[in-house]
């Protein structure tokens, strides 16, 4: 096996590794998110453990890309900032900055288009679920749901995983 082949199939490996755990982490962030419409602290931690060795694999295997793993981590610092800022001034986690981390972390493992789709799909999923509230609003006795009822984190996980499958199999396809 010659050493170049050799050098493709421990990278393949190492990016099948990344994908594996990315998955896992943002299927335990849409299930949490799901039931009890928070984001949870430790798994989300892990994501951005995970997406800074993903960036030192990155810049190892390419290292022009410096300049963006340096953005991607100047996002994160002035998040965690804003988070400490809001956690000591307010005395509870902002969902919001929450949920601006983890796209954060689903930028750094799927670039920029994938992402745009996912916030679209995101934005879809969230006005047909009010549409649906609204045609369903009498059977809840007239109450009005809130944005801060709305389980962003849960889109976000299912439609960034619905559409990595869909780009896998067009990507397969053509």
């Amino acid at each position: 096996m010659s050493p170049k082949m050799n050098n493709l199939n421990l990278s393949s490996v190492i990016i099948y590794f990344f994908t594996v755990i990315y998955l896992g982490i943002l299927i335990l962030i849409s299930v949490i998110d799901r039931k009890e419409r928070k984001i949870d602290k430790n798994v989300l931690s892990a994501g951005i453990i995970l997406s800074i060795f993903y960036m030192i694999y990155l810049y190892i295997a390419d290292s022009s890309l410096i300049y963006n793993d340096i953005l991607y981590l100047g996002i994160y610092i002035i998040l965690l900032v804003l988070d400490t800022i809001l956690l000591r001034k307010y005395a509870k986690d902002s969902y919001i900055v929450k949920i601006l981390m983890l796209l954060n972390f689903v930028f750094i493992f799927t670039e920029i288009e994938i992402t745009v789709f996912t916030i679209t799909a995101v934005t879809i999923a969230v006005i047909v679920q009010n549409i649906i509230y609204k045609l369903t609003q009498k059977r809840y006795g007239n109450k009005k749901m809130k944005l801060e009822e709305i389980p962003l984190g849960f889109f976000i996980g299912v439609s960034n995983i619905l559409i990595l499958v869909v780009s896998g199999i067009f990507n397969m396809i053509g």
